[in-house]
């Protein structure tokens, strides 16, 4: 991990994420820019809350790890997305694990300043809130398809949700055996699901990248798992 002093990129990320509707007009000079490299971790679960996070560029996972040594993916984030949220209202440690699948950039504010000076603060409280309400409606999504979809709707979801705004590209960033943890397979299953799909002419894969052919037809399979 480094940090980057840059008050022209810390300006940058609050114009382009709406951050400064949610603070104090005074918060620049709390905030730090800590960049992480693929592989570093951002929180582990159980170590003392040294600051609020809020990952304004790359792609992390979050996840524990389970008493027999594996790990379990909850799940896999893009900006704009918060580390510490319920951890400031509960005021415990970290609860999860959080991951740079690549190089990831996070803005840090310290939390004893942001409970001594935002706990009563309406904006802020609100936009905590509204973390907490989206990961749980993703967490509750995620956990009926789970359950109940068969791996080629999941998988039809998960390209859709990941495709290129203005392409039907999806260029693969986390691992294969990342993306087979979280939609609650295993790697060769998932491989088999790929390879399936390729030889009905529903997408076309190239390494780690895969490009959507019949996008019709995988939204039907898609349903309404993901919002896309």
């Amino acid at each position: 991990m480094k940090e980057i002093v840059s008050e022209q990129r810390l300006e940058a990320y609050f114009k382009a994420y709406g951050l400064k509707d949610i603070f104090k007009e005074n918060i620049y000079e709390r905030c730090r820019i800590f960049e992480y490299a693929k592989g570093e971790m951002i929180c582990e679960n159980g170590n003392k809350i040294s600051h609020l996070f809020l990952l304004v560029e790359g792609e992390a996972k979050v996840f524990t790890t389970l008493g027999n040594g594996k790990i379990y993916l909850l799940r896999i984030e893009n900006p704009l997305s918060v580390y510490g949220d319920l951890e400031t209202l509960m005021q415990h440690e970290y609860s999860a694990n959080v991951e740079a699948l690549n190089k990831c950039i996070c803005i840090g504010i310290p939390m004893a300043y942001i409970r001594s000076a935002y706990l009563d603060y309406a904006p802020f409280l609100k936009f905590l809130c509204m973390s907490l309400a989206n990961r749980l409606d993703k967490i509750s999504q995620m956990s009926t398809s789970n359950v109940l979809l068969p791996l080629k709707n999941k998988l039809a979801s998960y390209l859709l949700a990941h495709k290129e705004v203005e392409t039907n590209n999806i260029n693969v960033k986390s691992s294969f055996v990342d993306i087979a943890e979280q939609l609650g397979t295993t790697y060769r299953h998932l491989n088999r699901t790929i390879n399936e799909m390729c030889l009905e002419g529903l997408i076309d894969k190239r390494g780690k990248i895969m490009e959507i052919t019949r996008i019709e037809d995988l939204r039907a399979l898609a349903g309404h798992t993901y919002r896309y």
